[in-house]
């Protein structure tokens, strides 16, 4: 097992019912777009991710005590 830090960002808040981020204990060999599946967040709804304060792809491995922060598709207009 891992544990990650997760901090979520704009209207993604609301799928998790946090306001702060949130550790979570994962399966070694857990890919990053996991944690949006953990919370039922579809996929299309998220913009960037990084680890750590680098850019990663949602097929990135997360490894034990990785911060990850998901920023949301901007909306509006």
């Amino acid at each position: 097992m891992i544990s990650v830090t997760v901090e979520f960002k704009g209207y993604l808040k609301q799928y998790t019912g946090h306001r702060e981020p949130l550790s979570l204990e994962l399966q070694q060999d857990t890919q990053v777009e996991a944690v949006f599946t953990h919370f039922n967040i579809p996929a299309h709804l998220i913009k960037l991710v990084s680890i750590d304060g680098t850019m990663v792809e949602k097929t990135q491995l997360l490894k034990d005590g990785d911060h990850i922060v998901i920023q949301p598709v901007v909306l509006g207009g």
